[in-house]
């Protein structure tokens, strides 16, 4: 059960854009930062590196007024109780969007990758009847690729030096998914997660 804790500590935020995430174990985020830290030194871009935000999984982006938040915390409650169950996502290595973001993808067609898929929807189910999608849209689940960035906010140059030094970064081929998270996405402050049960 999420806490009172947790939505007293919400309700004291105000609007803005809010994400839903799964967040990985302390050795996966470990493996996943160290990755990081490569990239942004390799790629001289440090938009990732060193942020407070730990490495994660965003199945959504939803932009939420200040009257709204205690709704936020409610349906947030309502999606993260409901996964029982352990989720260790299965990684296909390394790749680039729009010579922009680089990133470790999802093993396609794997059943990390189909479960996912199925909490995105799930939480846009219960999200989209109160709050507008953030992120471009690009976490409805109709265009959503499931991702862990690596590298953000790259010009065309940092770009090329990062995937030609992509093969040397060692990243891990799982991660166990332990929690899900709601954070305030600017500045990043985490307002609650939800431990998922491996009972």
């Amino acid at each position: 059960m999420i806490t009172n804790e947790l939505f007293g500590a919400g309700l004291a935020h105000g609007g803005g854009t809010y994400a839903v995430s799964l967040k990985f174990s302390s050795g996966s985020s470990e493996e996943i930062s160290s990755a990081v830290e490569s990239m942004a030194r390799v790629t001289g871009n440090s938009a990732l590196a060193g942020k407070n935000a730990p490495p994660h999984l965003t199945l959504g982006m939803f932009h939420v007024s200040g009257s709204d938040v205690p709704v936020l915390l409610k349906s947030f409650s309502e999606f993260a109780e409901s996964q029982r169950f352990p989720i260790e996502i299965e990684f296909g290595g390394i790749d680039g969007f729009l010579t922009k973001v680089i990133f470790l993808s999802l093993k396609s067609g794997s059943e990390s990758e189909k479960l996912v898929r199925k909490l995105n929807a799930a939480l846009h189910g219960i999200f989209l009847g109160h709050f507008e999608p953030g992120g471009n849209r690009n976490y409805l689940p109709e265009r959503f690729f499931p991702h862990v960035a690596l590298a953000l906010k790259l010009g065309a140059d940092g770009f090329k030096k990062g995937m030609e030094f992509s093969r040397a970064v060692p990243v891990p081929e799982k991660a166990a998914a332990v929690s899900v998270s709601l954070a305030r996405c600017r500045p990043y402050e985490e307002i609650g997660s939800f431990p998922i049960s491996f009972a």
